[in-house]
């Protein structure tokens, strides 16, 4: 009987332990879970730990049941009823705070957005007068680019002219490459 005394008695710390870890938990999920990857994180360990907890709630029931006096049975029983109920209570709890808690990031990533667009908004209107200049800019790029080409291009007729005139007179080209290098 002692044995068992014993055994009940280290089931029971493990479940107070357990409670007051999930509990802990659940208070973080209110106080720090200001992402939804920081209130995933809080739930899955709270979730987790209540997990563990009916675990160990059925094994303290198993163990009443097992018990040879039916005044300890009894009183072993009763506790198991009052730890389901504390237990529905700490998932209800647990529910609240994740509610809450996922109320509160939408509630302020709906504010990020809502600011966010109001300053694109801003900013478009300050890139109007760059854009602006950025394309005088371009402009005046693609003229100097075009007054480049079209002297090229007149450089190459030249260029073909002289080749032509090759043709007929070799001599006559090569008096006339001198004269262009000197």
């Amino acid at each position: 009987m002692a044995a068992e005394n014993i055994h009940v008695r280290l089931c029971l710390q493990d479940i107070i332990k357990l409670d007051l870890e999930a509990k802990a938990l659940i208070q973080d999920i209110k106080d720090h879970a200001d992402t939804v990857d920081s209130l995933d994180y809080f739930s899955t360990q709270a979730r987790e730990k209540l997990k563990t907890l009916r675990e160990k709630i059925d094994d303290l029931e198993q163990l009443g049941h097992e018990q040879d006096q039916e005044s300890d049975k009894n009183a072993i029983l009763a506790n198991v009823k009052t730890l389901k109920q504390t237990l529905s209570g700490t998932l209800s709890s647990l529910r609240q705070a994740n509610l809450s808690s996922q109320l509160t990031i939408d509630k302020k990533t709906k504010e990020q957005l809502m600011f966010g667009s109001s300053q694109i908004r801003h900013r478009a209107h300050g890139n109007k007068e760059t854009l602006a200049k950025m394309a005088v800019d371009i402009t005046e790029s693609l003229l100097s680019l075009n007054r480049t080409i079209a002297g090229q291009v007149t450089h190459s007729e030249s260029t073909m002219t002289a080749l032509g005139e090759y043709r007929e007179s070799p001599s006559q080209f090569i008096a006339v490459s001198i004269s262009d290098a000197g």
